[in-house]
This record gives C-alpha cells, structure tokens and sequence, in this order.
C-alpha cells in the first residue's frame, strides 16, 4: 500500500506555537482535540509516535507506539514490515500550515526507517494551503507534480512476480 500526506501537521506543539504567534491558537481546531495545554500535544503528534530502539538481535528496531496507556501497556508495532510506501506533499507558500511540518516528518520517518526511498517528499513552490488540495482535484500544478512523481514511484519500485 501506499499513504499520501497533504499539507499536514505532524509536529502538533510546533503547529500550535505558529497559530499561537498568528494570533488564532484559541480558535484553533488542534486545541479542541487535544485539550487546553500542550499535555496532549505531544502524544498526538506523529512525529513524537515513532520510537526506535536495540531489538533483540542487535539491531536498531523502529515502533510506532499506540496513543492509549502507559509506557508498560503501549502496544508497539515494529515499522520494518508494516509501513506503506509514503509521498509527503506540501506547497511552500502554505500560510495555515507550515511546509515545515513535511520536512519534520519525513525527517523522523527516514531516520527511523533507515529507508530513505520508502518516504518521499515533495514541496511545490508559489502553492499555498488550499490550492494543494484544489490543484489535485480539479486540475493544476499539484495534480502534474503528483502524477509525475507517482509515476516515478511505481517505476522505481520492484514488480512482484
């Protein structure tokens, strides 16, 4: 399978911080879902899920921990095998989200996957929030860059026989 990211917000704390500075933090929808404090930013945010750590060979193992629980009753899922394909997208003159948040994540995803091709990321320049999105569906610069690159990707990857 595959998972395409568009314009997200990965790293909830740093997200907030940005609205909190736009003067919209009390507005903001991540503050309703996840509480008045920053408590359960952290937890929330898909950068922070991913831990990585000596597995029982020797080797570093990456989990994505579950949101629920304690350190002793999270569920782990090891990364090697379950983790799709991913293409991050966002353009770079995105004013709601900062296309920083994609260099975030695809920065942790790689780190933690050791598998640089599995994660791609892809910034669209003079591309705002909303156009990423309207782009896609009705024809413009994402959908070219996206058809491009999906492509690319399904060429790059090994058939199975």
């Amino acid at each position: 399978g595959r998972f395409v990211g568009i314009s997200g917000v990965y790293c909830i704390p740093s997200h907030y911080e940005y609205e909190r500075g736009r003067g919209v933090d009390q507005l903001s929808s991540l503050r309703a879902a996840n509480g008045p404090g920053h408590d359960g930013f952290r937890e929330a945010s898909p950068v922070y899920r991913l831990e990585c750590f000596d597995g029982a060979n020797g080797e570093e193992e990456c989990v994505l921990l579950s949101a629920e629980g304690d350190e002793d009753s999270r569920e782990a899922m090891v990364l090697d095998n379950h983790v799709p394909d991913m293409l991050f997208v966002h353009g770079v003159d995105d004013n709601v989200v900062q296309y920083n948040q994609t260099n975030i994540i695809v920065d942790a995803i790689r780190s933690s996957l050791g598998e640089p091709g599995r994660c791609q990321e892809v910034l669209i320049e003079n591309i705002g929030h909303a156009d990423t999105v309207l782009h896609l569906m009705f024809g413009g610069v994402t959908r070219d860059v996206l058809s491009a690159q999906n492509l690319k990707i399904c060429q790059d990857r090994p058939r199975e026989p």
